[in-house]
Parts: structure tokens; C-alpha cells; sequence
């Protein structure tokens, strides 16, 4: 039987909300009866990544680990709440979620595409304003006839069960409006709506029309076209080069089974898309994000903001990069709208040349690049917020996942090391995520034949042990010299530059650190 996901069907009767950043915060709201699901109290052993001591408290980590994965890709200064919960379901049906409303020409923020139905998550997101204050915007079921395991930051999961994680982070995309609100077998839009912001990127290849543009009837019979109802919208498309398999016409195909099935069909991606991806509708384990994150950006979405900081007048600030900037991503590009001064004298930035032992003051033209740390300083009179574009695309992780020497599923960014002959060499490195990093999954790989040499690599304390790499870097916070040792516990802040050293033994043996991936981190109790 074909474990598969499935949504709560939200239909649109009548009016629906006539109305008038950074990361989004997406806050779990416990709906379970006391005992039950999120509520079990049954003792349990803490598993990986997920330090939970009963069954309700391991489950609710996932929820909100799955809660900090969406709200680092998505952008809202309005929070976002999720009803989640445990109960018996359809035969096979993992969980089902949908959004709690939707809404459409709001007259506040960012001005939706007239007479478009939009998710309210969403809606909120573009009009900046909660517009459905009396209910929350989501809400997940999970099946409690499962076995799920609740382990946290490996994919796929070491132990027996179904991962919950993998589950809740797919629910949520439907919850967060990877849904048409209007039945997908076939339905006339009411008055004045002309589409939905999911269905507003629905393509028929055979028709050679748009579902806007079809009649009910025809749509019923897309519904059940398989192969060729794809996904039109253009961001997308521009990842579909990562496809091996699962396109039409160049387009990624979208779930039309014949029969229609309930629940599954149009508001999934088709199970022909290898690799596998987040939002199809039947368990994968092993899925990738690529085409559901710029699918969810076609919609409307914004991605959240890359570098977002507030720099005091006259106080420096040791900064990275945690996106792939859009342009040249220069200093000037990046920076000189948010700091209107004269640089350098009233403002300026300035990395290390790890080589030469010297810092450089950057020129407005230079590029700054990802897993660097830079020097920068403001002296304007006012605080000056810092924020890289929001259509900026998230560091790439190019080092596969099945690398021993990369302790993340998600993979890692590989960072050269400086050395040099007989002496430690300091080198200003940066966080490339969005996301703290614990210093103990940071991995030292080096070669063959060194103490770092075998394929796993070794961990900082052991590269420390083998004078290769210093097991503690130093990040400044802004006043002081913060301390981060390996094997203890310690992470390196999002967006923050860090001094590090490689050791004399690391000279001739081409020292890297792998920099794991890990959307997963923060709120676990």
C-alpha cells in the first residue's frame, strides 16, 4: 500500500475577506485533548536530534523544526499559526493540512493580482497585516494509526517508523497554500475571481491553454490528463535542468492520475519526478526542495531576507553572506542604497588576506563572496539596517549529501583552508546559511594520509589534536570577542564572519571544512 499524503479540502463560499523581513515566524498551536498525540506523556529515550523525553514533546520538536525549515525560505513580518494534531485518518493517508481561509484584493502592503484567491499565510505575508485575526492560518492532521520516527536533521532517518519530519514539512507547504481552494475535478470561479494563486501556474500542454483560461468542464478533464498538466511559472522553470525525469515540454508534470484522486490530484507535484520532490504526493523519504521553494516563490512568496542587521553608528560589525546575492553582488550593490554616505570615509568594509597576513579595504566595485567573513562600520548618525534582496537564492550546498566527509543530508559547503609552512595562519571565515551552526557538526577533510584524511574527515577537536585545524574560532558580537569551542556545544550565529586558524600540520595536506546544512536548528526542548 502507498503511504500518501493528502490535504484538508477548503472550499470558497461566497465572500472570503474583503479587506483593506527576514524569515518568517511559523508558531505550532497544539490542538490535541490532553494524552493524546502532542499531549502523550509516554516516556521516551532522546533520539537523534530531537531531545525530547515523551512522545508528545519528541513530536512537537518535529513540528517545530519542520515550523523553523519553512520560516527560513519564507518571508512574513506577520506570524504565521498552525494547527497541528493526532488522529485517525483515511486508510493509508499520513496527514492532511490545508490553509484555515484565504483572502483576496486587500488594499495594504504589497497589491495582490486583482480578483486572485491567495492562501491567507500568504495573503498576510504581502499585505503586512494579519487580515484574519479571529482564526490561525493553517491547520495539519496526522494519522495516529502510524509509527513515525521523530528524529531530527538526518535524511533518511537511522531508525525504524515513518519520518515524521519529512511528513510535517510536506503538510505544511499545503497549509501554507500548495492547494487550489476550489475543487480540481472541475469548478466555475465565483464571481469576481478569475483564479488562485496556485492554479494561476497550471498549464495544459494537450490544450495548450492555462487553467485560468479553460472552461470547469475542461479543467475536470485536465485534472485527469496525466503528463501533460505541468507547472508554468517561471521560477520553477528555471530549475527544471535539475530534472532528470517528470517534464513535458520542458515543464515539470503535475499529479493528473485517471481517475482523480481525491485530495492528491493538480495540488502535487507528479510521483515521475526524479529526484523525488518535497510535495509529491505519496512518501519518499529522500525528497528534494529545488522546484517546491521557487513553485512557492511563483505563487507569491518571497524568499526571506538574506543578510538582515541592524549596524549602530560608529560600531563594528564582522558580517557573511548567507545567499547567492541577485547582480554583481558588490559592495556597492548590496550596501550603498541602505548607507547613504560617502565611502570610505563614512562608511567602509575590508576582508583578510589570509595569504599575505593583511586586510584590504574593499572598493565599492568588488564582489563579496559566500564563506567569507568582512569588517564593516558605519559612521552616519542613525542606526542602518542591512538587508540583501529578497529575490536573492540561498547558498548552494554542491557537495553531495552521500559524502562521508559531510555530516548533513542537506549538504555542505566546502571551504579551502589557507596554510602556510611552520606557522598557524588565522583566516576570516563566515557562516554561508541562514541558520546557526553547531560547531561539532563542522567536519575537517583533508588528505590522504593525514590525520583528516579518511573519509568521514574528523571533527575540530580531532584536528586540533592532529595540529591541523584549532578546535576554537572567535565571532564578535558587535562590543567583544565571542568564544566558540568545538565539543562543546557551541554554534557560529547566522550571518556572522569568524576568525579560525589552521595549525602547522596543516601546510601541503589541502585542509577544507565541511560546512553542513541544517534548516533544522533552535526550539527544541
Amino acid at each position: 500500500m502507498n503511504r500518501s499524503f493528502n490535504r484538508v479540502w477548503i472550499l470558497l463560499a461566497g465572500l472570503c475577506c474583503y479587506t483593506n523581513a527576514n524569515s518568517a515566524t511559523i508558531t505550532i498551536v497544539n490542538t490535541d485533548v490532553p494524552g493524546v498525540g502532542l499531549n502523550d506523556l509516554t516516556p521516551v529515550t532522546p533520539v537523534a536530534g530531537n531531545p525530547g523525553t515523551t512522545l508528545g514533546k519528541q513530536a512537537l520538536n518535529v513540528f517545530n523544526a519542520a515550523a523553523n525549515y519553512w520560516g527560513s525560505l519564507l518571508d512574513s513580518d506577520v506570524e504565521i499559526r498552525i494547527n497541528a494534531s493526532f488522529a485517525p485518518l483515511a486508510p493509508g493517508v499520513l496527514g492532511q493540512a490545508g490553509p484555515e481561509n484565504f483572502a483576496f484584493n486587500w488594499t495594504t502592503g504589497i497589491a495582490p493580482v486583482p480578483n486572485r484567491v491567495y492562501s491567507i499565510a500568504l495573503a498576510n505575508s504581502l499585505a503586512g497585516v494579519d487580515l484574519d485575526p479571529a482564526r490561525n492560518d493553517a491547520v495539519m492532521n496526522f494519522s495516529s494509526d502510524f509509527t513515525f520516527n521523530f528524529e531530527i536533521g538526518s535524511l533518511p532517518v537511522t531508525g525504524p517508523g515513518i519520518d515524521l519530519l519529512s511528513v510535517a514539512i510536506h503538510e505544511m507547504g499545503h497549509g501554507l497554500g500548495w492547494v487550489t481552494p476550489f475543487p480540481a475535478n472541475g469548478y466555475s470561479y465565483p464571481s469576481p475571481l478569475t483564479d488562485d494563486a496556485f492554479s494561476a501556474h497550471l498549464f495544459d500542454e494537450e490544450y495548450d491553454q492555462a487553467w485560468s483560461d479553460l472552461s470547469a468542464t475542461d479543467r475536470a478533464l485536465s485534472a485527469i490528463n496525466t503528463g501533460k498538466l505541468v507547472w508554468s511559472g517561471p521560477m520553477a522553470l528555471a530549475e527544471v535542468g535539475r530534472l532528470t525525469a517528470g517534464t513535458e515540454m520542458g515543464s515539470p508534470q503535475m499529479y493528473a492520475p485517471n481517475p482523480f484522486e481525491s485530495g492528491s490530484s493538480v495540488s502535487h507535484w507528479d510521483t515521475t519526478l526524479t529526484p523525488n520532490e518535497l510535495m509529491e504526493p505519496t512518501f519518499n523519504n529522500v525528497q528534494e526542495l529545488w522546484m517546491t521553494i521557487k513553485g512557492f516563490y511563483d505563487t507569491g512568496w518571497r524568499g526571506s531576507a538574506c543578510l538582515k542587521m541592524e549596524l549602530p553608528a560608529n560600531t563594528w560589525r564582522m558580517i557573511s553572506l548567507d545567499c547567492v546575492p541577485d547582480g554583481t553582488g558588490t559592495v556597492q550593490e548590496l550596501f550603498g542604497p541602505e548607507i547613504s554616505a560617502a565611502y570610505p570615509a563614512e562608511w567602509s568594509m575590508f576582508r583578510y588576506r589570509a595569504s599575505e597576513t593583511r586586510y584590504e579595504l574593499l572598493a565599492l566595485s568588488d564582489a563579496l563572496e559566500l564563506d567569507t567573513g568582512y569588517w564593516i562600520i558605519q559612521k552616519t548618525p542613525s542606526t542602518v539596517t542591512l538587508d540583501i534582496p529578497r529575490s536573492s537564492t540561498r547558498s548552494p550546498t554542491p557537495k553531495a549529501s552521500s559524502d562521508d566527509d559531510c555530516n548533513s543530508a542537506l549538504g555542505c559547503r566546502a571551504i579551502d583552508l589557507v596554510t602556510r609552512p611552520g606557522v598557524i595562519t588565522w583566516q576570516m571565515l563566515g557562516n554561508p546559511f541562514n541558520t546557526d551552526m553547531l560547531f561539532d557538526d563542522v567536519r575537517v577533510s583533508a588528505a590522504a594520509g593525514s590525520s583528516c584524511g579518511q573519509s568521514a574527515g574528523c571533527t575540530a577537536v580531532d584536528a586540533d589534536t592532529g595540529d591541523i585545524f584549532a578546535g576554537t574560532v572567535f565571532s564578535w558580537d558587535g562590543s567583544a570577542y565571542q568564544t566558540i569551542n568545538a565539543g562543546a556545544g557551541d554554534v557560529i550565529p547566522r550571518n556572522a564572519g569568524f576568525w579560525a586558524r589552521t595549525l602547522p600540520g596543516a601546510d601541503g595536506i589541502q585542509p577544507r571544512l565541511q560546512m553542513p546544512k541544517d534548516p533544522y536548528a533552535g526550539r527544541l526542548q
